[in-house]
């Protein structure tokens, strides 16, 4: 899939001197950007997730876990 960015000069200097000074090529630095933003929002989660853990505290066993998902 091909995709185009409006970025405004500055922003493609920066990103073009990064990509330089990193020894990498613009299409590795895109994977860079989107795995920051995959383990940001995995970050976020986990935080949600948690709050609402100390919100409605609730243990579960492993046992539990298992047959609930039927692998034992």
């Amino acid at each position: 899939m091909t995709v185009s960015v409006n970025l405004t000069d500055y922003q493609m200097k920066v990103m073009l001197r990064y990509a330089e000074i990193s020894n990498k090529t613009m299409d590795k630095l895109m994977d860079d950007i989107i795995e920051m933003i995959e383990d940001e929002l995995d970050a976020k989660l986990g935080d949600e997730a948690y709050e609402r853990y100390l919100e409605y505290p609730k243990e579960t066993s492993h046992e539990d876990v298992m047959k609930e998902f039927g692998l034992k």
